[in-house]
C-alpha cells in the first residue's frame, strides 16, 4: 500500500509543473482563485498520454462532438440541458477526451431512462460518468448498478442539488459518488446549493458559449469537477481510490457559514 501511494503522489508531481503555487489552506489566502474558471486551468507542459473515456448521462442533446468542440452557438430555444453541459466538459475537459452522451430523457431526465443508459455504461470501459442531474428520492436499481461501475473503478460524479439543503440528493448523497456543489466568485456557497454531504464545489456560474447567455446550477458544477477529473486520466489509467486520493491533494479548503468547510478542485493548491 505504501509503495502505491509513493507512486501515485509522484506521477501526480510530474503531472503538476509550471503554474502551482505554494499551498494554502484558507480561503482568505486563496480568494485569487475561488469560485472562478481559472482554477481550472492547466499546463500546457502536462503529460498527454490517454484519451479520457467520459460517458455523460442527461437529456437528449442536439450537438455534434464537432460542435462542442468549437463551441459553435446555436440557437438559444434549440439549446438542451446535455447541450450545455458537452460544450463545458469539451471546452474545459481535454482535447483527447471521447465523450458519449447517453439520453435519459427528451427535455425531463427520467428514473427508467437513467437506468437504461446506467446499464448501457456498464459494459464498457469508461473512466468517468457525469451525473449532472438530481432526484428527490432514492431509486435502488440504479443505486446498485452505480455501486457496480464504482466496483469497477469507475468515479461517478453527481451534482449536489439546487435545493439550498443540508444534505445532497440522489445519486450524489451514495457513497462513494462525488457529490459537488456550486461557490460563488465570493468564495460562499451558492444560496440554491446543498451543502450538505458535499465532497467538492466548483463554480456554479459562468456564460455559455452556445446559448451566449449566463448560466448557473450544481450541473454546472458538476460538468466542470467532472472536465478537472478528466485532467488526471490523460496521464494514465488511475483506480477509483487513487483518484480518491489525488482529488484530495488537487483541492483548497473553502470556509462556509458557521464554521463549515468545503473543498474546491484546482491544480494551483498543489500540496508537496
Amino acid at each position: 500500500m505504501k509503495i502505491r501511494t509513493l507512486t501515485v503522489l509522484l506521477l501526480l508531481t510530474i503531472l503538476c509543473v509550471s503554474g502551482c503555487t505554494s499551498p494554502s489552506h484558507k480561503y482568505g489566502r486563496t480568494s485569487s482563485h475561488i469560485g472562478t474558471i481559472e482554477s481550472i486551468q492547466f499546463s500546457k507542459r502536462m503529460v498527454h498520454k490517454r484519451n479520457p473515456r467520459i460517458a455523460i448521462i442527461d437529456s437528449s442533446t442536439n450537438l455534434t462532438q464537432d460542435k462542442a468542440v468549437f463551441n459553435k452557438s446555436i440557437p438559444t430555444n434549440n439549446t438542451t440541458h446535455a447541450d450545455q453541459i458537452v460544450s463545458i466538459i469539451k471546452k474545459y475537459g481535454p482535447k483527447s477526451s471521447i465523450v458519449d452522451v447517453y439520453a435519459a430523457g427528451t427535455t425531463t431526465i427520467t428514473e427508467s431512462g437513467v437506468y437504461r443508459a446506467l446499464t448501457a455504461i456498464k459494459s464498457k470501459d469508461y473512466d468517468l460518468v457525469n451525473m449532472s442531474f438530481y432526484f428527490e428520492s432514492v431509486s435502488q436499481r440504479i443505486q446498485n448498478i452505480i455501486l457496480k461501475l464504482m466496483n469497477d473503478s469507475t468515479v461517478v460524479v453527481a451534482a449536489a442539488g439546487n435545493h439550498s439543503r443540508e444534505y445532497s440528493d440522489f445519486p450524489a448523497r451514495l457513497t462513494g459518488v462525488l457529490s459537488i456543489g456550486a461557490v460563488e466568485s465570493t468564495g460562499l456557497i451558492a444560496d440554491y446549493s446543498n451543502f450538505g454531504d458535499v465532497d467538492y464545489v466548483m463554480p456554479g456560474t459562468l456564460y455559455s458559449n452556445l446559448s451566449r447567455s449566463k448560466i448557473s446550477g450544481t450541473s454546472i458544477s458538476c460538468a466542470l469537477a467532472t472536465s478537472f477529473i478528466a485532467r488526471l486520466y490523460e496521464s494514465k489509467k488511475y483506480t477509483r481510490r487513487e483518484v480518491m486520493q489525488a482529488l484530495r491533494l488537487y483541492s483548497v479548503v473553502v470556509e462556509g457559514e458557521h464554521g463549515s468547510e468545503y473543498r474546491q478542485l484546482t491544480f494551483r493548491s498543489w500540496k508537496k
